[in-house]
């Protein structure tokens, strides 16, 4: 039956090679909410496009420029809402409608931008408010950026100022998820202007195409009556909203109702990101108006230069095992409740577990996860177990526990989680909450101490580069120069993301949340600036795999070197203490529990905890092929799976085997989240 298994797989995979795809078409509603820009006059346009939708009984939201609204106007619109409430929405679309762009580009213009700093936007979009909603006597909810143009400031404004939602065209600008703000895209222009500027209104044949071609649920369109040049526009409005009428999978809804429509849309930037970095980079979100929440016990914001501790090495040594045990110390449980460690045989959980048995003589139970019976690091966790007296448990997690990816997903997990560590450590979690609700474990000593390859690897290349290019010639890695990430796992090749999204790829630029994070660190020391870096970037996002695997588990979860006391006390290190001996990794951590920990725990490697993906996948065919095609729905190019598929036989190499992983992750927990099917 085992030799079985390779033979089955590799039959699905030339299924796909080939093409042998099963191809379900279903058909969805398409709702549908129309825009009109630029209200401030009344005219004989607005009156005629007035008159179409009413007669039609077809919702509309009109965006008016607060400065420029005549009474008028306003009064009309007044009475208009009185008579038709349910089919007219107004917001509020900008101030003047005046351009601050410095561009001469004539499309490239924006009220709110760039140039115009938080004061001056904010002046405008309160004052604007005030207008509206002393003139209406309502709240204003949506927000028109002119010209479609705003910036972070915009929405922070936005979300301070009460503001449910903004509506613009498609932008590759991202939210913070701490507000309830929403995106509304407008996805098709009524009326389009040619180069010399001149407004025209396209073929109702055209626009109805388009309509086809998306293929998320929600569906806007944006309108300006002052485009429409003569009689025979509004005739081929009249005509465009008969004809959509007459479609019974068309439904017409006010804009302000779209949003639960549009919220199942990849967004291919961060499904990029997604896919380099192993995570969704806070605070974006892989699909619009989905959240990415932010943990404010992990939220380091490190930007300055952080004080250095001018004291000798021993003193700073005895610093650290103080510094965890006061962290410690604030971190059990009260009442004298058993608590839990994950022991993974390696340096970080052994300090956190001899620092813990000096304080308490509680109930330990400690927990070991391995992929087979012989793995290494079961013999020393069970070693560390016997000398500091802990209730010891071994989990050997089996190729057929891949499948209890969907179980994971099911839990309301709010973005995907690429670590490979996510579904070891949410299985392992279970085991232990059977003996207790609280657990330890060792996270983000790598981090503060140097433990990464990637650190070792940025000093060779410093002190070394005749040696570096022999460990990258070893490893036959082709290394990508995004600073301190040329060493870490960056994935995604130039190839490979012209492979993903086949088309437009170059305007994805993957150091994009990167280099947002690097601009704020203003430290010029390497080292220092590698940690800082590691905090706001890489343990920020990634310290989610065992926040939500514990979550899952309804549990409890310490992690005393991220505490901020304790992280503040390691970033005033000074840099030549971290590497006095940059082949002994983590070596101030180390010489702190220098005479408490057994040498074989000190001068042991740092191992990773990678599934043997060849193993998994072979003996779970059917859910990894399955979850491949589903791929295809979310954005991912047949190309791009097929080349995953061509590589199977290379699963032993990591890369290989994680970017399988990653799409697996992201599949189900689209499922799970928005029901794929």
């Amino acid at each position: 039956m085992e030799k079985m298994i390779p033979y089955i797989f590799l039959k699905k995979v030339l299924q796909i090679r080939n093409h042998i795809f099963i191809l379900m078409v279903q058909i969805y509603k398409k709702y549908i909410f129309f825009r009109d820009d630029d209200v401030a006059c009344l005219n004989n346009k607005l009156k005629r496009l007035m008159d179409i939708f009413m007669s039609h009984k077809i919702p509309i939201h009109f965006s008016l420029i607060p400065n420029k609204l005549t009474e008028r106007c306003r009064y009309f619109l007044i009475e208009k809402i009185k008579i038709y409430k349910n089919l007219i929405e107004i917001g509020q679309h900008g101030f003047s409608h005046k351009n601050y762009s410095l561009s001469t580009d004539k499309f490239n213009k924006y009220e709110f931008g760039a140039e115009r700093p938080y004061k001056k936007q904010n002046q405008d979009i309160v004052k604007g408010k005030k207008i509206l909603q002393n003139f209406f006597e309502k709240k204003m909810n949506i927000f028109t950026p002119p010209w479609h143009g705003f910036d972070r400031n915009t929405l922070c404004i936005l979300a301070k100022e009460g503001f449910s939602a903004i509506s613009a065209g498609h932008k590759n600008i991202h939210f913070n998820v701490d507000s309830n703000l929403r995106y509304i895209p407008v996805d098709i222009d009524f009326n389009k202007r040619k180069h010399n500027g001149e407004w025209f209104t396209m073929k109702n044949s055209e626009t109805i195409k388009k309509i086809n071609r998306i293929k998320k649920p929600g569906v806007g369109i944006l309108l300006h009556h002052n485009a429409f040049n003569d009689e025979d526009d509004f005739n081929r409005l009249d005509e465009f909203l008969y004809l959509l009428k007459k479609n019974e999978l068309i439904k017409f809804i006010n804009l302000s109702k779209s949003v639960r429509f549009d919220t199942g849309t990849i967004q291919r930037d961060a499904l990029a990101y997604y896919l380099n970095y192993q995570f969704v980079p806070k605070p974006l979100t892989i699909i619009r108006n989905s959240v990415n929440p932010e943990n404010k016990r992990f939220n380091f914001d490190y930007s300055e230069e952080p004080k250095v501790i001018r004291r000798s090495k021993d003193y700073i040594c005895r610093n650290i095992y103080s510094k965890l045990k006061k962290v410690i110390m604030r971190q059990l449980p009260d009442k004298r409740k058993p608590i839990g460690i994950l022991l993974s045989g390696g340096l970080d959980s052994a300090a956190v577990l001899h620092t813990i048995r000096e304080l308490t003589d509680r109930k330990i139970y400690t927990l070991t996860g391995a992929y087979h019976k012989k793995a290494e690091n079961l013999i020393f966790a069970e070693r560390m177990s016997k000398k500091y007296n802990t209730i010891h448990n071994d989990l050997i997690i089996n190729p057929e526990d891949l499948e209890k990816m969907d179980e994971l997903y099911a839990k309301n997990i709010p973005q995907p989680i690429g670590d490979n560590g996510f579904l070891p450590a949410y299985l392992m979690l279970a085991k232990l909450n059977e003996y207790t609700d609280t657990v330890f474990a060792g996270d983000g000593a790598d981090c503060l101490f140097r433990g990464l390859k990637m650190h070792r690897l940025s000093f060779i290349e410093k002190n070394n580069n005749s040696r570096l290019n022999s460990e990258m010639a070893d490893s036959g890695k082709r290394w990508l120069a995004y600073e301190h990430y040329k060493f870490g796992e960056i994935f995604l090749s130039e190839e490979e993301l012209a492979m993903l999204f086949e088309r437009n790829y170059n305007t994805i630029k993957l150091e994009f949340p990167l280099e947002r994070v690097i601009k704020k660190i203003k430290v010029k020391d390497t080292v220092k600036r590698q940690v800082l870096i590691d905090l706001n970037f890489l343990v920020k996002n990634r310290v989610d795999y065992i926040v939500y695997a514990a979550k899952a588990n309804a549990m409890d979860f310490k992690l005393p070197y991220l505490d901020k006391e304790f992280v503040n006390l390691a970033i005033g290190i000074p840099a030549e203490y971290l590497i006095i001996q940059p082949e002994r990794q983590k070596y101030m951590l180390k010489s702190a529990f220098k005479n408490k920990l057994p040498r074989e725990i000190l001068d042991r490697e740092r191992e990773g905890f990678t599934p043997p993906f060849k193993l998994w996948y072979q003996n779970n065919a059917k859910f990894v092929i399955e979850k491949l095609i589903k791929s295809k729905k979310l954005g991912i190019s047949e190309v791009f799976i097929k080349h995953l598929i061509k590589h199977y036989r290379n699963l032993n190499d990591y890369e290989a085997g994680m970017k399988i992983w990653l799409i697996l992750n992201l599949v189900s927990w689209y499922e799970h989240n928005r029901k794929l099917k």
